[in-house]
């Protein structure tokens, strides 16, 4: 792929596509040298802006939109899409690989105009972060029952990427909800109704989707703090097991070590039966303890 492309179709609509390998000082005077202006020119070639969308006129516009590059195993990570448009011509930049803008490259030569392009470019990307987004769902659901039967740090640690993930998305889809709205209220080329309903349809898509993300922020949430309860319970019935058996032996320890030192006059010392007294005295003992404890049900 080259660094800089320019395609017409039959329709008088022409794109320059400015892809993640082009050079940023070339880019820049090739803009430069089509009248775009210096703001117009950052949006394109800066670091990964927010979504937004600004009307100069009746047909020139700068529209910047997110989409994931949802297919099979591939990288599931979001993409900036940068547009300015000016009467028929439309400049388009990126950072990483858009597999929607290829997808629309390829049915290039169907559009009649701008608002049809745009309309099917924002569909694609919706519809890809909706896949996205439900196959989340999904593998939350796989994998909640197995996290609360095997908690683990690893589970936690795990649920943790997950939730910044849905987070991040969130912060991206927000305003690009009102990206959409704003693009189902202002004409980019012609008033057309059937095309502003379809803008107000994908924008009611992109308001359901946030409102999931919302929801399995919030699950994704109750699941960490259930892994993180049923983990401190766990640690808390193995420090109550040791307490136990501490509290247990600590009278036999004390015993035995009152018998064990070396000095003179210790009783039994020349008794043959005198060991198996003191095993049995110890035994006694705790069952003794052990019997108290039970009685009292703190085992």
């Amino acid at each position: 792929m080259s660094q800089i492309t320019t395609i017409d179709n039959q329709h008088h609509l022409s794109i320059t596509r400015i892809d993640e390998s082009a050079d940023l000082a070339q880019a820049e005077n090739h803009l430069i040298n089509q009248s775009l202006n210096e703001a117009e020119v950052n949006i394109l070639l800066g670091d990964e802006p927010r979504p937004l969308f600004h009307q100069t006129n009746n047909t020139d516009f700068v529209l910047v939109l997110r989409g994931i590059n949802f297919d099979g195993d591939d990288d599931k990570t979001t993409v900036s899409l940068r547009m300015s448009n000016h009467v028929d011509h439309l400049f388009v930049a990126h950072r990483k690989k858009v597999k929607s803008l290829d997808e629309l490259i390829d049915e290039f030569e169907k559009f009649t105009t701008t608002e049809e392009l745009i309309l099917d470019l924002v569909e694609k990307l919706t519809e890809k972060i909706e896949k996205h987004i439900f196959s989340l769902e999904e593998q939350i659901e796989a994998i909640e029952d197995d996290m609360l039967d095997h908690p683990s740090q690893e589970a936690r640690h795990s649920i943790m990427k997950t939730r910044k993930k849905v987070i991040e998305l969130r912060r991206y889809l927000l305003p690009q909800r009102e990206v959409l709205n704003q693009l189902a209220r202002n004409n980019l080329t012609h008033t057309d109704e059937a095309i502003r309903h379809q803008f107000t349809d994908l924008q009611q898509r992109t308001s359901r989707i946030c409102d999931l993300l919302d929801a399995l922020r919030e699950r994704l949430g109750l699941i960490q703090e259930e892994i993180g309860a049923l983990l401190s319970d766990k640690l808390n019935r193995n420090l109550y097991i040791l307490s136990i058996i501490s509290a247990i032996f600590l009278p036999l320890g004390f015993l035995t070590g009152l018998l064990g030192i070396n000095v003179g006059g210790m009783p039994g010392a020349d008794q043959g039966f005198a060991f198996w007294l003191v095993c049995a005295l110890s035994l006694i003992i705790g069952l003794m303890i052990f019997l108290f404890f039970k009685s009292k049900k703190w085992i």
